[in-house]
């Protein structure tokens, strides 16, 4: 897949950035493209820990996070807590929106623990991202 490069090194992402977050960012925007190697969550756990019973997953992949949790269809069962960054406001085209992302987490049979703010735009002082605990009860 194409990986479109940030300036900064937080807000590289496989989708294009929204101009709402172009605005609130401009010291994050594209600066290049790299052809990178794109694997699914069941793909890589298989590799690095395939008897892992208890997993901890922390996703911050920068809009592509739906994408990554149903590529993860095996191991799921095994996911005890997730860490999640999820959007208030869209920051990438394409991807699962605050009230989108919970509503498909908690389906999986999660509870949200707790909320943080993870960026506040500069430009009207909203937050824009919150890092999110869920864990199975």
């Amino acid at each position: 897949m194409t990986l479109h490069v940030a300036a900064n090194s937080q807000s590289s992402s496989l989708l294009p950035m929204t101009a709402e977050h172009e605005r609130g960012a401009p010291h994050a925007l594209y600066v290049g493209q790299e052809t990178v190697e794109v694997v699914t969550t069941d793909q890589l756990v298989a590799e690095v820990a395939p008897d892992a019973r208890r997993i901890a997953l922390k996703l911050d992949v920068q809009g592509y996070e739906w994408h990554v949790l149903r590529g993860g269809a095996k191991t799921l069962p095994r996911v005890m807590l997730i860490f999640i960054e999820m959007s208030l406001q869209p920051a990438y085209h394409g991807e699962s929106d605050f009230i989108d992302m919970f509503q498909k987490i908690c389906g999986l049979g999660f509870e949200c623990y707790a909320l943080h703010p993870a960026y506040t735009s500069p430009v009207d002082h909203r937050v824009m991202q919150v890092d999110a605990l869920f864990a199975r009860p």
